[in-house]
């Protein structure tokens, strides 16, 4: 953070040049067109993922460390989740928006929340903690001799580590409205 801070006090060229020499030119020519800004990257959660008829979903209930893309990932099967849910008290005549179906949906995501949110976390610690490098050499070259172990990780990042709705398993919507998940 203070290296961060630091260089967001670089004059524009200077910043821009760093960033150029870190990136290549895979970007092209990188050029400044106004202040650096800092963006401390901080984990959030709402307390509450519902409130009446009104949800929250992805990045507005929950803030993750930017690790491969697991804070999208899990907005994707929230919502996959949330449209099985409605649908099926859709088709079953019911208000979709009951709080018993929201608190469902609430409970349902509990679990996924939470493993997504230690597996980030330990991660980003894995990743930025300083005296670590040999650590995570070893741990990465030791998933390459542990497949099972390797398939377990890759699962566990994809969000496949438990139940998983339908639509994330490319099963649509059933036309009974069933609602089920895929284990």
């Amino acid at each position: 953070e203070q290296k961060a801070r630091t260089m967001a006090q670089w004059p524009a060229q200077r910043f821009a040049t760093a960033l150029q020499q870190a990136f290549g030119h895979r970007l092209g020519r990188l050029r400044p067109v106004g202040g650096v800004r800092l963006f401390p990257l901080r984990m959030l959660r709402a307390q509450r993922n519902f409130e009446g008829r009104v949800v929250l979903l992805g990045n507005a209930a929950h803030a993750l460390h930017p690790v491969a893309a697991q804070g999208f990932n899990l907005a994707l099967r929230e919502t996959a989740l949330l449209a099985e849910l409605l649908h099926a008290q859709w088709r079953g005549g019911h208000p979709p928006g009951a709080e018993g179906v929201l608190a469902r949906f609430a409970e349902s995501v509990a679990g996924d929340v939470a493993r997504t949110v230690r597996f980030t976390d330990t991660l980003a610690r894995l990743f930025t903690t300083p005296g670590l490098g040999h650590l995570r050499g070893g741990l990465l070259a030791g998933l390459d001799l542990l497949p099972p172990l390797k398939h377990r990780l890759a699962r566990l990042g994809m969000g496949l580590h438990g139940p998983v709705p339908h639509l994330v398993a490319g099963i649509p919507l059933e036309e009974d409205g069933r609602c089920t998940l895929t284990w």
